[in-house]
């Protein structure tokens, strides 16, 4: 007798989960044939009646598949699992399995009263009411086949006959990545070619010469397709060690919430690539470069120039696009009065709304008429204020955020403006480019670098080199005398100070600061430097000393709340330094480099070296900002006047 029993799933909770397929009841076909497929099949085939009449109904749907089949005495029965060879693991980032839930073989319910199913010998009758019916069958069965019976649902004729295309639309992408895989509809095999408008192959050749030299005797063949129509699936990359062998994953391109018709899919074969690799196309947290290795570091450089060559081919797709979307914004009456914002030239109006189009169609596909009109009223406002190409760029860049850095720049915007945050960016790069000059300067031009025309010249404009906060008071224009006159005069407010000083040496800079704990409490930093080939001796320690005693004999520049520091700086130094710096050694903790203080601490000399002020000080915390905010190097001069912008 045939056993029968209902499965844990009920009626309800089936049609819940199931609500999707009631507007487009055949979708559910769909499932039955990835259900083949998640068995291994390689061949798929759908037969049923095509109705004679406009509106008809049919008497049942058979999809036939080799696949491995399916236990009905498994206890995965009551599941209705895809087959008994399929492992445990949930492999989201793979194709197959692509069903992994039984409820979902129940999608029959939406237009069918039952289904019949047989594999391995058996019989399986599902019923709308869960019930389950399994028994032998009377003859021997090599195939799996899912009949669809007692069929309630009329269609037309010209809907039957689509089905065709729906399962091309559905499956090409999977029929293109094993073409040894089949599905035909009534003897008649889906042909992927009709689906495809373009196929792009690239090898290692056609990737940067940086790229090609990292990827050594690793392989990179890519394939990119264009689809004609939008399918079910989103676009998505595929990646495998080479064209032999299985998928190693799949993660979806970056393309497609962008309302922008760009319909691809891309596979990549390279043998660089490994099971467990998909992080390799997410622009997260643990892909920036200070969390990558070196191997990791080539994955993400391929994926990064796809990016790149997607970018170049969705460009004309959208540009041929967007003469369409001009052409219905000057119909539906959605661009301004242009002369009312004194724009005179249509076309080049024109081509800025195509290429913010190209950037962010999304302003323009599904959107209202009503803020279509807004969108052009604003790009006419900006296009006179000559602020077209920055906006261009701007929604550039904000197309390819990635919707938690969206969040994270929306809370940004919400405690500061964008204007602080350009000035931060830039001021980062700009220190970025001093470490830089002060690095070819010192040690790539060391023997043409001179001291006041080079290094003075990048120093005078960034005294943070030395410390924050500081200003540039004077510099080696200035004599001795003259410049403690001056302080006198502008920082004390002292009307025709009297200076002993007879001293005509000139400081090489001469920094203050007022620091902002009081306005009475001020602070003065005398640098004394040297081209970079000189070592430094006690003859330059003397004369940086003699520029101290001379300051501190000028009683009216040197009250109990002025504080002054002497930094000797050359890329070496001799023994007597050495000594000077040793004897001074128990006070380092907060002290580092001292030579000379006096007991109120007032007066500090300090001897460093330039590889300590631009690698220890600078470079190693400007660094991880820089791979942070992804700053591209500066380019350097070939000379020392280069450098500084000379010539």
């Amino acid at each position: 007798m045939p056993e029968e029993n209902n499965l844990e799933l009920n009626k309800q909770s089936i049609e819940t989960e199931l609500k999707g397929y009631k507007k487009e009841p055949l979708k559910s076909i769909w499932e039955y044939i990835w259900n083949s497929f998640d068995a291994w099949a390689k061949k798929v085939d759908i037969l049923y009646d095509v109705p004679t009449q406009a509106l008809k109904s049919i008497n049942s749907i058979i999809i036939k598949d080799d696949g491995c089949g399916r236990d009905f005495s498994s206890t995965e029965t009551k599941y209705f699992l895809s087959s008994s060879k399929l492992s445990d693991k949930d492999e989201n980032d793979k194709t197959l399995p692509h069903g992994k839930l039984g409820r979902w073989r129940y999608s029959f319910i939406r237009f069918a009263n039952s289904i019949e199913v047989l594999s391995w010998n058996k019989k399986m009758i599902l019923k709308k009411d869960t019930a389950i019916n399994v028994s032998d069958t009377t003859t021997s069965v090599s195939w799996t086949e899912v009949k669809l019976e007692n069929i309630d649902l009329i269609m037309s004729s010209a809907l039957w006959e689509d089905l065709y295309k729906y399962l091309s639309l559905e499956f090409w992408w999977f029929l293109k990545w094993d073409q040894s895989l089949s599905i035909c509809v009534n003897g008649v095999p889906i042909d992927i070619s009709k689906i495809i408008k373009d196929e792009i192959n690239f090898t290692n050749k056609d990737f940067s010469s940086e790229l090609q030299k990292q990827l050594d005797t690793n392989t990179l063949d890519v394939s990119i397709i264009v689809r004609l129509e939008k399918p079910k699936e989103f676009s998505r990359f595929f990646v495998y060690k080479d064209r032999a062998s299985s998928e190693l994953f799949t993660k979806t391109t970056w393309f497609n919430k962008n309302r922008d018709n760009f319909r691809h899919s891309v596979y990549i074969y390279s043998s660089i690539f490994e099971a467990g690799d998909e992080n390799s196309l997410e622009e997260n947290k643990e892909w920036l470069p200070l969390h990558l290795n070196a191997k990791n570091k080539i994955k993400k450089k391929i994926i990064d120039e796809i990016k790149v060559k997607l970018s170049g081919i969705r460009r004309p797709i959208l540009k041929t696009n967007s003469e369409s979307i001009i052409k219905d914004l000057h119909t539906e009456k959605s661009i301004p009065n242009l002369s009312d914002y004194d724009i005179y030239d249509t076309e080049g109006y024109d081509s800025l709304l195509q290429e913010v189009y190209i950037i962010a169609p999304g302003l323009f596909v599904w959107a209202s008429e009503t803020d279509r009109k807004f969108v052009c009223t604003i790009f006419a406002a900006l296009l006179s204020s000559q602020d077209g190409n920055l906006i261009k760029k701007i929604l550039e860049q904000v197309f390819w955020l990635e919707q938690e850095d969206k969040d994270t720049l929306e809370a940004l915007l919400e405690r500061t403006n964008l204007t602080n945050i350009v000035r931060t960016t830039a001021e980062v790069q700009k220190r970025l480019d001093v470490i830089s000059d002060l690095e070819a300067l010192l040690y790539e031009y060391e023997k043409e670098t001179l001291e006041v025309k080079h290094l003075q010249s990048v120093l005078n404009n960034n005294p943070w080199i030395f410390w924050e906060g500081f200003r540039l008071f004077v510099n080696t224009e200035w004599q001795l005398k003259k410049t403690l006159y001056k302080y006198a005069t502008d920082v004390l407010g002292i009307d025709d100070p009297e200076i002993t000083s007879t001293s005509k040496k000139e400081l090489d800079l001469f920094l203050v600061k007022t620091s902002s704990e009081s306005e009475t409490v001020r602070r003065n930093i005398v640098v004394e430097i040297k081209r970079p080939k000189i070592t430094l001796w006690k003859t330059e320690y003397d004369q940086i000393e003699k520029y101290a005693d001379d300051i501190l004999k000028e009683s009216i520049c040197n009250d109990e709340n002025t504080y002054r520091e002497f930094y000797l700086i050359w890329n070496d130094y001799d023994s007597h330094i050495s000594e000077k710096i040793d004897s001074m050694k128990p006070h380092w903790e907060k002290n580092k480099w001292l030579a000379m203080n006096t007991l109120d601490w007032r007066k500090k000399i300090y001897v460093r070296k330039w590889s300590e002020i631009i690698w220890v000080e600078h470079k190693f915390k400007l660094k991880y900002l820089q791979e942070k905010l992804w700053l591209n190097p500066k380019e350097q001069g070939s000379s020392p006047d280069q450098v500084v912008h000379m010539e």
